[in-house]
């Protein structure tokens, strides 16, 4: 019963810095950084921007919706559910 509650707390853990990192760094921090190695180097275009303010506006969402899923499935493991 006691490693059912671990591998919870860890797939808990897991998601949380899963979803910081899917949602934080690669839909948040990497597209900005992107954008301002573009715009020094000349190569900024429309196309760039917009995909990257569609990256920025998902970016919470998708890490909630990532973080969710792991408690979720800890949740089940555990037997909270």
């Amino acid at each position: 019963m006691k490693i059912r509650k671990i591998i919870g707390m860890l797939l808990m853990v897991f998601g949380i810095f899963f979803g910081i990192f899917v949602g934080g760094w690669l839909l948040l921090i990497e597209p900005i950084i992107s954008v301002c190695k573009a715009f020094d180097t000349g190569t900024l275009t429309a196309t760039i921007l917009g995909i990257t303010l569609l990256k920025c506006v998902f970016a919470s969402p998708v890490g909630t919706l990532i973080f969710l899923l792991f408690s979720w499935i800890a949740m089940k493991v555990d037997g909270f559910c």
